[in-house]
């Protein structure tokens, strides 16, 4: 499956993701799609990537995403990947920044469940299918 079809599938409605971005660690976006498209600045990318480490700005004072303030709700670790995971809250949408080797994807999605097929692309599924999504 080609690289654009896999981020089509995750913004569709049967994917559940509202909005996407992809982007290197430097905060330069490779793809955005959905309600994030022309949204997201490299700026609030770049603060997501410090967050990885060290989040507790974002504890303090919440994150921007797409020019909207965010709560931040917590991070973990995916299990089987060890990816690093931040979560993020404003009303009745969430997000999800998930941290690779090269890149950062941050989706949005619409509810309080992650949508199935971001955490099949995200918590569930080996690095290597995730390097196949983010680090194209």
């Amino acid at each position: 499956m080609s690289f654009d079809r896999k981020v089509d599938e995750l913004i569709s409605p049967q994917g559940g993701c509202s909005g996407l971005v992809i982007a290197g660690l430097d905060g330069v976006i490779w793809h955005e799609g959905g309600t994030l498209k022309g949204r997201i600045t490299t700026e609030e990318l770049q603060e997501m990537v410090k967050a990885f480490s060290d989040p507790r700005e974002f504890r303090s004072n919440g994150a921007s995403i797409g020019r909207e303030l965010f709560m931040y709700s917590g991070s973990q670790s995916a299990r089987l990947t060890g990816a690093p995971q931040l979560h993020f809250r404003k009303d009745n949408v969430g997000a999800l920044a998930i941290k690779l080797d090269r890149s950062v994807l941050l989706a949005t999605y619409d509810g309080t469940d992650i949508p199935a097929a971001l955490k099949a692309h995200s918590v569930p599924q080996p690095k290597e299918d995730l390097d196949d999504l983010c680090d194209y």
